[in-house]
């Protein structure tokens, strides 16, 4: 079973360049940043988006650098980051990064750190609308169903990105799998 983020990602983006239009009167386009194998793919029948593919190394620069690209543009009104949390925990990510560095745990931080803090100012600070999923970060917990039998059940407990991510965005949301879009 799926969260459905990249689908439901293509969905708001759509309501938001429609809203956009009618209001200017000008046509935007979405930027679908992909870097989930062919996922940025599976709703080009449903969906009108540009696809401009990521691949490794994660560092926070190629995503800085994504985000001041699509800032010159005149079309792009939705930028779609599917996913950001390679940025964090991808290959060539942050947390390679800091692993790669060696030495100590300060040490390694000291470069990563500052490198991770310019993207998030960059997401904070763009003029453009940005849409950034996230994979989950997952907990398991046992539960007794009706029948007194144990069984163990996902939890949901945040999105795989670097502590305090979720105050750089005006809005986060989770996608429960149970959850049933229409």
């Amino acid at each position: 079973s799926q969260s459905r983020k990249t689908y439901t990602a293509l969905r708001l983006a759509t309501g938001m360049v429609e809203e956009m239009e009618r209001i200017t009167g000008k046509k935007y386009e979405i930027w679908f940043a992909n870097n989930e194998g062919s996922r940025g793919r599976y709703y080009a029948n449903e969906f009108k988006y540009k696809i401009i593919e990521l691949e490794a190394p994660h560092e926070p620069e190629m995503y800085y650098d994504l985000i001041e690209y699509a800032e010159k543009s005149d079309s792009c009104g939705v930028l779609i980051i599917d996913s950001l949390s390679k940025e964090w925990a991808g290959a060539g990510g942050c947390l390679d990064i800091a692993n790669a560095t060696g030495g100590s745990f300060q040490n390694a931080w000291k470069n990563v750190s500052p490198r991770h803090r310019r993207l998030m100012d960059k997401l904070v600070d763009s003029h453009l609308t940005i849409i950034a999923t996230m994979r989950g970060e997952d907990q398991y917990v046992m539960e007794t169903d009706e029948k007194g039998k144990s069984k163990p059940v996902k939890l949901g407990i945040g999105a795989k990105q670097g502590k305090d991510f979720e105050y750089e965005f005006t809005c986060t949301f989770s996608l429960d799998q149970k959850t049933k879009l229409s």
